[in-house]
């Protein structure tokens, strides 16, 4: 089996495609590949983009460079570069990925759809959120044609969709995006998968982004819980969670739960990113003007 990865823009996950019958995957490639998703999960970037560049000879000795199972070893290379924040090198490989599924498949074939994402993630890291969207939504016809309406490849698409609006400040258009794809999710997996968390965060940050603390606040407390009880507090977008829970409290007046949220958030933060991240820093500095903020109303009464 060959890996191939699938952006999102919280986090990245493996699928694997199954090469066409007639052909047996060189066993190099299959090493290469293996070592290469290791070392990617482990975070080695240096020895993810070894394996991967040869991963890649192995796959073009084995198959040519124009054949559709290049493409995944292509991709895969560009999955690393992506993880490693040089989009710059993701992007061009990405762009063959796509021309080549969308010649042997087709441009509403699902592996196509998977690469036009993928691409799109790449874009909108590098701030161009008008090929970002024509991609997904392109990416999203090509899933519905594959899937119909109810599927979670459809439901990342829309939140990914929803993502790039909420970046332009369509907020209207963004919330109600973010809501189809959490309505698919819920009727998916019910009300307690991590899934849900991650849609009913997003669409949460976003209406605290608006200052819509009273709508969110419910919303966020309700991804909390799914983690929490799932014991799944490792999740990386759990510290962010954290964070736009104290501000829709803060926002709120809600100072306790407010700090109570950034007392959680921030060791969490720390071991995520680093004790000198800046955004751990800033995350110190509004847990600090927050409580000070909350002394001050004290003292006043």
């Amino acid at each position: 089996m060959k890996w191939i990865f699938i952006f999102t823009l919280a986090a990245c996950w493996l699928i694997t495609f199954p090469p066409a019958q007639a052909e047996t995957p060189n066993e190099r490639w299959d090493r290469e590949a293996e070592l290469t998703a290791q070392a990617l999960r482990a975070g080695k970037f240096d020895a993810a983009e070894k394996h991967g560049r040869e991963a890649l000879t192995a796959a073009e000795a084995a198959v040519g460079k124009i054949h559709p199972d290049y493409a995944i070893a292509l991709n895969n290379l560009a999955a690393v570069y992506a993880a490693a924040g040089q989009d710059s090198e993701a992007i061009p490989l990405l762009v063959q990925v796509t021309e080549l599924f969308e010649k042997h498949h087709g441009p509403r074939h699902a592996r196509t759809a998977v690469a036009l994402d993928n691409l799109a993630h790449a874009y909108i890291r590098a701030g161009r959120l008008d090929e970002a969207q024509k991609l997904i939504e392109r990416s999203l016809d090509a899933l519905r044609k594959a899937h119909g309406n109810q599927h979670q490849d459809v439901a990342v698409a829309l939140n990914n969709l929803a993502y790039v609006h909420a970046q332009r400040r369509d907020y209207a258009r963004a919330e109600q995006l973010f809501r189809e794809s959490l309505a698919i999710q819920r009727k998916l997996h019910g009300n307690a998968h991590p899934e849900i968390a991650v849609s009913l965060f997003n669409l949460g940050a976003m209406l605290v982004t608006r200052q819509n603390y009273r709508e969110a606040l419910p919303l966020l407390d309700e991804a909390v819980k799914i983690f929490r009880d799932g014991k799944d507090t490792s999740h990386r977008d759990y510290p962010r969670l954290l964070l736009s829970l104290a501000r829709a409290n803060w926002g709120l007046g809600i100072y306790k739960a407010a700090d109570e949220a950034y007392g959680e958030a921030i060791p969490l933060l720390e071991k995520q990113l680093g004790a000198g991240h800046p955004g751990v820093a800033a995350a110190r500095r509004q847990q600090k003007e927050l409580q000070e903020r909350a002394r001050g109303e004290r003292n006043r009464k």
